[in-house]
């Protein structure tokens, strides 16, 4: 686009040169109306991809400090059982509801971030890492939040698991949420199961849990951006609907797969993405 617009001022140029006693001076105000206009649409796309960066590091953000924020809500419910004098209980209550606050605003944040790509634009910093490590502390910073709800998580590591070619805190995010989902939407006393294995020339991982399930009416729009079907929102109505989107486009823009099993509503379900071996 800036080739065509140098040369066609270097065209401008000569017929002004040329031109400016003859009969074709005429030319020249259409040649810089063209000009202008792709300089126009130069700018336009510039400005359009800076909106979609920052559209992207909202979302990003917002998810990103929404963990912590769940998980700081899980440690309180936990903690709350075990104070019994009447200040302590004050202070807990007094967190709970600046959490749910603070919570309220992260949810306002996604609600902004209504672009039609999260991270076209937002750039991706690429490495070779394990994803063991990764898996692992997801299981950890959220062991407390499964304790809460009597939930028994289980991971299991195959052997052999190279490295892959990854940007880690974008897949990290994508791990933390879908373990996040399965402890949201798995009821008391329930189990998940986390899995990291190779099959062929992929790395899967997947989190397979007895909660809720989906519906077969919903599972076609399950990875759709702002989607949540009606048992999700009946357990939690808090949530912006924008996780699994999100875990998609990440997924994607690393090569790889991203999908689920459920075998209907009240049956459970499984996630997972597939990651290739480079």
């Amino acid at each position: 686009m800036l080739s065509t617009v140098v040369a066609l001022i270097g065209i401008a140029a000569n017929f002004v040169f040329l031109n400016v006693h003859g009969t074709m001076i005429f030319v020249i105000p259409v040649i810089l109306g063209v000009i202008l206009f792709m300089i126009g649409i130069l700018v336009a796309r510039k400005l359009r991809n800076i909106e979609k960066v920052k559209d992207e590091f909202v979302t990003i953000a917002a998810h990103r400090f929404r963990t912590p924020l769940t998980r700081l809500q899980w440690v309180l419910s936990d903690l709350s059982t075990h104070v019994s004098d009447e200040e302590g209980m004050r202070s807990i209550t007094l967190l709970k509801e600046t959490l749910v606050d603070l919570t309220g605003v992260v949810n306002r944040l996604l609600d902004v971030a209504e672009s039609d790509q999260f991270s076209s634009y937002y750039d991706y910093i690429f490495e070779h890492a394990r994803l063991e490590p990764l898996v692992r502390q997801a299981v950890l910073d959220y062991g407390v939040g499964a304790a809460n709800k009597r939930i028994v998580v289980s991971l299991s590591v195959g052997e052999d698991i190279p490295k892959v070619f990854i940007d880690q805190e974008r897949i990290k995010t994508a791990i933390f949420m879908l373990l996040e989902n399965a402890i949201v939407y798995t009821r008391e006393n329930g189990a998940i199961e986390v899995e990291l294995r190779r099959k062929g020339k992929n790395i899967i991982f997947s989190v397979h849990d007895n909660g809720i399930g989906i519906a077969k009416e919903a599972a076609p729009y399950i990875f759709s951006k702002f989607f949540r079907a009606r048992e999700a929102i009946s357990m939690d109505t808090d949530r912006a609907g924008l996780g699994l989107s999100l875990v998609k486009d990440i997924v994607e823009k690393h090569n790889g797969k991203v999908g689920f099993e459920s075998a209907g509503r009240g049956q459970g379900s499984t996630f997972w993405f597939s990651l290739p071996i480079t």
